[in-house]
């Protein structure tokens, strides 16, 4: 039989008198009101994030074809991680289910999941406490990338239980949890990894049955999906890890991302920790290790990527499970009242309620962005054509337009090696679509006599992109990121925004598209992102950018990019 060894949190059933049923309904109906708002009314009004309909794009093919492919009919590419997650909408595709509401059902179902193996191992016997951490856990900022469509919350519950199983010494069931974590996302391993070690210490007195057993369920399973991944991809790696991973040590933006993310938690938790000690309250130093065991190994990874894509932090929602679970560990081991603990939280909450406004009102504010409407429309009249990009998600997922992936995170041509303009030349591609809104597209006024950029760098890749497309063949339009007059006349927009980059820039960004003029569907095409304030690149260099570049000036907003006079 597994000796079991105490582990490093003790948590006790400490009764507590029933708290106002008055109060109970109100939590309740809180909750239904937060979850009708942000899960149901909020899709019908927005649209997913790009990189979730990247995601998306994936799931429906592999629904369609049997392959996971970024374009129907081509050979498999991994350019979507979150590989359960994918598997999983791909299943609910096939049952004709939307695959947007597929994804928020399961995060939904995640957050719930979640957050009731947390007040179980809070032990505490009121169930305010219960609906309070469903109110935390709903309106957190890294909820709305769950909202846009990402594995957010459904990664989180898996980490969430490897903790609960580990808590609950059940090593099959630990096993199994971060096998499946892994599975949802690869860098679950940082994760689960030291949650498995941990349980293999905890078990030391009968450390080879531990052994055997996370090497028959977690070990042999991962090795025997890794072979089978790099035999049918054909890469060590999957695509992204390529484009994210760098060679420096420690990657100083994405560190300072980390530090940022967890300061508030420490804070708080570091505060608890001097009132036991003023108690004179015993602080076991296994304790500090072992939360140390779960944090830093995936702090450290997370500031060694480059974060591509974190929208709303999605990357750091685990240390939220971790930093709480600390917390909740803390409030029982040394019996502080719970009511500290729900102080705890609506603290984080008030402090951090300008960002989540501001996650708010950017999901919010995506129903006015053009290039939905534009593909939409597209998608609506059957136009086909061959399309390079830099921007992967939108356009391609409602059009089903053959894409090529400048960038290299869906087009394995270009993952390791930065795309030439004579790649661009041999593709000949109907339509292009760029992204270079931050300097307003001056580097097209500065001509094409320089050499291919060889380093991959976004300014590189448009560059190379552009010095491609022959001047006389193609078109350039610059499209409007947002409709502007809709966005305007939002009630919401007309209230403080508390992000005052995008209240300063929102009129101020635009894509640049090209259209190839012997194109079958060229007039057809420039028609309708006409009919969505695309402009000429002379009307934009002539008219537009003048104005542009005045209001920048006279705001301050780039004082890098455009200087003020």
């Amino acid at each position: 039989m597994t000796t079991e060894i105490d582990p490093p949190f003790s948590f006790s059933v400490s009764p507590i008198g029933a708290t106002p049923r008055i109060i109970r309904m109100v939590l309740i109906l809180m909750i239904l009101g937060i979850v009708l708002l942000l899960f149901i009314y909020l899709p019908i009004k927005t649209f997913p994030a790009d990189d979730a309909l990247i995601l998306f794009r994936y799931a429906e093919n592999l629904a369609h074809t049997g392959v996971i492919t970024y374009n129907p009919g081509e050979t498999p590419v991994e350019g979507a991680t979150d590989f359960l997650w994918m598997i999983l909408l791909a299943g609910f595709h096939v049952c004709d289910f939307n695959t947007w509401s597929a994804a928020l059902f399961l995060s939904l179902l995640s957050l719930f999941g979640t957050v009731f193996l947390l007040y179980r191992l809070l032990t505490i016997r009121n169930k305010a406490i219960f609906l309070v951490l469903i109110i935390f856990f709903l309106v957190l900022e890294t909820t709305f990338s769950a909202i846009q469509g990402f594995s957010t919350l459904f990664f989180g519950f898996f980490i969430m239980l490897t903790l609960y199983f580990n808590h609950e010494n059940k090593p099959p069931l630990l096993y199994i949890s971060a096998l499946i974590a892994s599975l949802v996302r690869p860098d679950g391993l940082v994760f689960v990894c030291p949650i498995m070690l941990h349980n293999l210490y905890r078990n030391r007195a009968n450390v080879y049955q531990s052994v055997i057993q996370c090497i028959v369920i977690f070990f042999i399973p991962a090795i025997a999906y890794f072979i089978w991944r790099w035999n049918y991809f054909g890469l060590f790696f999957p695509l992204p890890f390529y484009i994210k991973n760098t060679y420096e040590l420690i990657n100083v933006e994405s560190l300072i991302v980390n530090i940022k993310f967890n300061l508030l938690y420490f804070v708080i938790l570091i505060i608890l920790m001097i009132y036991l000690l003023l108690k004179r309250e015993r602080i076991h130093i296994r304790n500090i290790i072992f939360f140390l065991l779960l944090w830093l190994p995936p702090f450290l990874f997370y500031s060694k990527v480059t974060l591509l894509q974190n929208v709303f932090h999605r990357f750091q929602y685990p240390f939220v499970i971790i930093n709480i679970f600390m917390l909740i560990s803390i409030v029982k081991n040394y019996k502080i009242k719970y009511q500290y603990f729900v102080l705890c939280l609506m603290t984080i909450l008030c402090i951090s309620a300008p960002q989540i406004y501001r996650a708010f009102l950017t999901t919010w504010y995506s129903q006015y962005a053009q290039l939905y409407y534009i593909a939409k429309t597209i998608s609506d009249k059957s136009i086909d054509a061959l399309f390079l990009t830099t921007e992967a998600g939108v356009v391609p997922y409602y059009t089903r337009w053959k894409t090529i992936d400048a960038f290299g995170l869906n087009t394995p041509d270009f993952t390791k090696t930065v795309i030439s303009s004579e790649d661009v030349r041999a593709i000949k591609p109907d339509v292009v679509l760029i992204n270079h809104m931050w300097d307003l597209y001056k580097f097209v006024d500065e001509g094409k006599e320089f050499s291919d950029f060889r380093s991959k760098s976004w300014p590189g890749i448009i560059k190379n992109i552009y010095k491609g497309l022959d001047s006389k063949e193609y078109d350039m339009f610059l499209i409007p990121v947002y409709n502007i007059f809709r966005l305007k006349n939002d009630l919401l927009f007309q209230l403080p925004q508390l992000d005052s980059v995008f209240e300063l820039s929102h009129d101020k960004m635009f894509y640049g598209i090209f259209i190839r003029n012997k194109f079958h569907y060229s007039q057809e095409l420039k028609d309708i992102i006409i009919s969505h304030n695309a402009v000429t690149y002379d009307t934009f260099k002539n008219i537009v950018r003048p104005q542009i570049e005045k209001q920048i000036k006279e705001s301050n907003l780039f004082p890098d990019l455009f200087p003020p006079d």
